[in-house]
């Protein structure tokens, strides 16, 4: 087994290497930027999909289906139906099929993202303000 030190010189090289490629965009663009990009992207697009098969697929529709089919058939077929609708969108002539599906996910994505802001931070920004004029918690003088 590699020691941890090796491991984090290793990516701090790597990192380093990354970071310089991205900054060769300021010369113009070259091949060096491209390639840090692609490695970026594909790195990202492989995250996210490990993800989605792991704990979407798998723990979401495959473990339920497996563990109790009963219960859990009229809980996935719905996602089963979407799946394949969105699968659709790979065929120039199903494509329509898959736009519905298209929607409520950009609909979802924009409620969540919307909700993680208001919630996740302005609301507890407009809380904090509004405790700097609560008189029971201001320091005594």
């Amino acid at each position: 087994m590699m020691d941890s030190s090796i491991l984090d010189l290793v990516g701090l090289i790597i990192g380093f290497s990354l970071t310089l490629m991205i900054f060769s965009y300021i010369i113009g663009d070259n091949f060096l930027f491209r390639i840090a990009l692609a490695v970026f992207v594909g790195v990202a697009s492989g995250y996210a999909a490990v993800l989605i098969i792991y704990n979407v697929i798998w723990y979401q529709l495959a473990v339920p289906l497996l563990t109790e089919p009963a219960n859990n058939l009229l809980l996935t077929i719905p996602a089963l139906l979407l799946g394949i609708w969105l699968l659709s969108k790979g065929s120039r002539r199903l494509a329509r099929l898959g736009n519905p599906v298209l929607a409520f996910l950009v609909g979802v994505g924009a409620a969540t993202a919307l909700g993680g802001a208001i919630f996740g931070t302005l609301l507890p920004q407009f809380n904090v303000s509004i405790n700097l004029l609560n008189l029971q918690t201001a320091p005594a003088e």
